[in-house]
Order: C-alpha cells, then structure tokens, then sequence
C-alpha cells in the first residue's frame, strides 16, 4: 500500500530546507520541512501559544520562555531535517556588544538548523521578572542590555558566513507594560533593528489581544499580584520569615559607626596615632554619637 502522506526520497537523503517548504506526515500529522514554513508557524500560531503560556504563568523566566519555543516548535516541524539548540556558541566572529574586545564568539539565545549545518533561523529573547512592572523602554539599565541583544541580531546579517543561508532573526519580548502597547513597544524596537528579515515579537500580559484593549487597573493588579505569588518560593523553616532587605548605609553614618567602634575599643584607641586620637576625639575625653538607624 502507498503511502501519499510521504513525499519522494530528496537526492543525497537529505530535503532541500532553503527552498519551497514542503510538508511530509507520519500518522497523518503534519510536520514542517522548511525553514520559511517554520517563520510562518513563528508569526502566528506560535504567538497565540505563548500568550496562553504567559497567561497561565508558566512563563516567569527567559529560560521559561526558552523552553516553551522549543516545546512547540518540536510539535510541528520534522525533528529528522531539523536541529534547535539553545545558547549554542558561535566562534569566529564578535557579538559587538564591546568595543575592541578580543572576544571572537557569540551565543543566541537559540538557533535552528537542518542537517547540512545550515543556520536557518536565529533567536534572541527577553521576559521581564516579576519585580519588573513596566516595558524596557521605563529602565535605564535594561535599555542597555536590549541593546546589546539588537547589535548581535543586526551582527549575525552581516556576516558573511551566516547571511548566506540565515532566513530570519526573531526577537521575542514578554512584558507587562500597562500604558504602552504591543505595536508601540514592537516600533521602539525597529528602530534598532536593520535587516528586513529581523522579526520582532512583543507580547504584553497587561494587552487583551482579543478585543484588541487593555485590560482593566483590577485585572493588571490580579495579574501582578499572581505573577509574584508563582514567582517567589520560599523554602525556610515555618515560623520562620524572610530577611528584609537592608538599605545601604550612607558615608556619614559608616563614619559615625567607625567612630564609635574606635571610642569604645581601648585597643584601639591605644594603636592610634597622637595626631589622629587628637582628630577623632579632640581634648574631650568622651563624646556622644547619634547613630541613625538603618
């Protein structure tokens, strides 16, 4: 019996990934056997899928959002034509992140290849933490750091190695942003962005994508208020309660304390110079220190 699902055998064993996608099944599923089959699938289907990911929190975490690209993506592509790795280091050539630096390899955040080698399509990716309520665009520190992510993106077209068969860039951003939409965040980004070919993704969690609004002040809090409850674990003893974090002491009162801890030490005072005892303490022999709490 013929199977029509299967299409011929390609020369050499191997299916011609570059060209038209073409689409083989196995149990009647279809699976992608192209690169530009697999874009199509990135800028649709997939998006909806990390939506529903997002919304049910299982995405907290960049490398949570790894993880769910490489779960779906292995659901509809042909895993015997096709290879993703993450974080997979590409030697040779800079990421241009540092100016003169003598560092000659650069690692995306993933990648997709076929079986000749052929770097087909690369990925670069950002999910805000919990703690972080509001796009990059708010954080100084963070604009930096989404930079650096855009000039290895523009890097890996300029190549001339990696351009010849590299089809797609895709820069993927999960945030929660409640006054700037996904288009606007998506604009921001273009502006660093400088092949065609370099596609960039925003899903914002406080966006209603359905009806195309955001959503209510109590939904965005819910949201907030759920993300940090999946977000922090704690694992000390029952009674016990996590340590506050303490603010950093000012100059004027490490001097204080400095000044106490020497006034009250006799050793210390003994290991001083004249001069210096003179400075701290003057002719009085005692003295009273404010020490301002923390």
């Amino acid at each position: 019996m013929l199977n029509n699902f299967l299409p011929a055998k390609p020369k050499g064993g191997i299916a011609h990934t570059l060209s038209r996608p073409r689409v083989i099944s196995k149990n009647r599923r279809k699976k992608i056997t192209g690169f530009n089959g697999i874009a199509k699938f990135i800028q649709d289907p997939l998006i909806t899928l990390l939506r529903d990911n997002a919304a049910s929190f299982k995405i907290l975490l960049e490398r949570d959002l790894e993880y769910w690209i490489f779960h779906h993506l292995l659901n509809v592509i042909d895993p015997k034509l096709f290879h993703i790795h993450g974080n997979k280091t590409l030697s040779g050539m800079s990421n241009g992140t540092v100016k003169k630096s003598k560092v000659r390899f650069t690692m995306p955040d993933q990648m997709i290849r076929d079986l000749l080698g052929r770097i087909g399509i690369i990925f670069e990716m950002k999910s805000d933490k919990a703690n972080q309520n509001g796009a990059y665009l708010h954080r100084k520190s963070s604009q930096n750091e989404f930079k650096k992510d855009f000039t290895k993106m523009n890097k890996y077209f300029e190549n001339p190695k990696l351009k010849k068969n590299l089809r797609y860039g895709i820069f993927i951003y999960i945030c929660r942003d409640p006054n700037l939409t996904e288009d606007k965040i998506k604009n921001e980004i273009s502006k660093y962005i400088h092949h065609k070919r370099i596609i960039p993704i925003v899903i914002n969690r406080y966006w209603d994508a359905k009806n195309a609004r955001f959503y209510s002040q109590r939904k965005m809090d819910q949201i907030s208020a759920e993300f940090r409850e999946y977000d922090y674990i704690y694992v000390g003893s029952k009674n016990g309660k996590p340590t506050a974090k303490k603010k950093a002491l000012t100059t004027k009162q490490r001097s204080v304390i400095a000044k106490k801890c020497w006034h009250d030490s006799p050793k210390l005072r003994d290991k001083m110079l004249p001069e210096t005892r003179k400075a701290y303490f003057g002719s009085r022999k005692t003295f009273g220190l404010n020490i301002q709490s923390r």
